[in-house]
């Protein structure tokens, strides 16, 4: 079916009393003897009002199917906004956050030494651990351990340190 591009509502019926329309209603009295003009100008305005209620009818039913495929389309476009919105929530639970910017504290004199993983596990279960690991070597490169005994002074003392900061994190007692 074509597409309705006016609503039929707007639409006047035209007086078939004037003479553009009299041929028309000399076609009507010629063709059924017991009609008038008059009885044609009737005739006209029902047939006109026949075709309007039909016109009408296709309108109504044209505009109800455009409204159900606006409303299926705004329908998907809410689920997709949806989706990416549920995307977009998932990709910022997953990104790295940044502490705040504390622009009154103050720049370390130094960076803290980050032991391995594998020290730190071991330091967190109470196991012994080589102090060399808490070194700035040990924390550089884990594969070649010093024994404790072969520390000398600055190693121990920079171990020493490392070893308090991260047994206090770990809640050893004092």
């Amino acid at each position: 079916m074509a597409q309705i591009t006016r609503d039929p509502e707007l639409d006047l019926c035209p007086s078939f009393v004037g003479p553009i329309f009299q041929d028309a209603r000399n076609t009507i009295v010629t063709t059924v003897p017991t009609k008038t003009s008059a009885n044609a100008v009737d005739d006209l305005t029902v047939l006109w009002q026949a075709d309007w209620d039909a016109k009408k009818a296709a309108w109504d039913a044209q505009e109800t199917a455009n409204q159900a495929t606006r409303d299926e389309a705004t329908r998907k476009q809410a689920e997709i906004d949806a989706e990416l919105a549920a995307e977009k929530k998932e990709a910022d639970r997953k990104k790295p956050k940044v502490n705040d910017f504390d622009s009154n504290r103050g720049i370390a004199e130094s960076i803290a030494l980050q032991p391995s993983l594998f020290t730190l596990c071991k330091l967190e279960r109470f196991k012994y651990v080589e102090a060399w690991y808490f070194t700035r070597e040990g924390c550089c490169c884990s594969k070649s351990v010093v024994k404790d005994v072969n520390l000398n002074w600055d190693q121990l003392a920079s171990a020493k340190n490392n070893i308090l900061h991260y047994a206090a994190q770990f809640k050893w007692l004092e």
